[in-house]
């Protein structure tokens, strides 16, 4: 079921990143839904940083493995409650091909995402030296 059809999509935005990048917009019904989303958009800005405005930045992190992120939620009256995560990224032994709408998709890796047990200051901490 979408979050549309639900109307309790909640929103996130990325606060800080072992990649320089903080921004963007992810939605879900849940934080674990929109962490997973934020994952996958750093490993996108990391395996092709040409095609993102000031991708040069994101050049030096090409070798990533895991990549660890604040997320923090922007969802009107929340709190704006943040949360660390941790996003690992595998290469798949073969491509798997779906098709929506008549356009097939090829996913050549996929993505756990986990929530971090450290605190937010812990994890600021990490991902400074991630940054490094």
């Amino acid at each position: 079921m979408k979050c549309a059809e639900t109307n309790t999509c909640k929103n996130f935005t990325i606060v800080g990143s072992g990649i320089q990048f903080s921004g963007g917009k992810y939605r879900g019904n849940n934080q674990q839904t929109a962490a997973n989303k934020a994952g996958s958009a750093l490993f996108a800005r990391v395996s092709n940083p040409r095609k993102f405005k000031n991708g040069s930045i994101f050049e030096k992190y090409t070798d990533k493995k895991t990549i660890k992120f604040i997320l923090r939620e922007t969802t009107a009256g929340s709190g704006n409650k943040t949360t660390a995560y941790e996003v690992k990224r595998t290469k798949l032994t073969t491509p798997k091909v779906i098709e929506i709408k008549g356009i097939k998709i090829t996913y050549n890796f996929s993505y756990e995402t986990k929530q971090l047990k450290s605190t937010l200051e812990q994890a600021e901490k990490e991902i400074e030296k991630e940054k490094r």
